[in-house]
């Protein structure tokens, strides 16, 4: 009986880990003095439930960023960027748009959209 459970368990534990991945790409930036979009697709026929962004660098000043119109702008300064920003996102393509600033440097800045089958 044991074993037959380990079994089950491990069969629910792989199809877990091997029906899911994720969709990423990223952009160099180095221009902050006007309006940029980044956007990703998300694979089709695949469940989606949010995306991830992530920006790393080194800059002064402060970056503004924007998932749309209508939504808050999210400021931040070189020692206050999180380690992740993480959206509810349900498929279709996914868009943040970088606000002119006065900010100098580069950062990377990464859309991930993970999704299972």
């Amino acid at each position: 009986m044991k074993y037959l459970i380990t079994i089950i368990v491990g069969i629910i534990l792989f199809s877990q880990f091997s029906c899911s991945g994720e969709k990423k790409e990223s952009w160099e930036i180095n221009n902050f003095d006007h309006k940029q979009f980044f956007s990703l697709k998300s694979p089709e026929n695949k469940t989606v439930n949010n995306v991830n962004i992530y920006i790393e660098g080194k800059f002064s000043g402060k970056i503004k960023l924007q998932r749309s119109e209508g939504y808050p702008v999210a400021e931040f300064s070189n020692d206050s960027i999180p380690g992740k920003l993480f959206y509810d996102f349900y498929g279709g393509e996914f868009q943040i748009m970088l606000l002119p600033s006065n900010a100098q440097g580069k950062i990377n800045l990464t859309i991930e959209i993970p999704y299972s089958y």
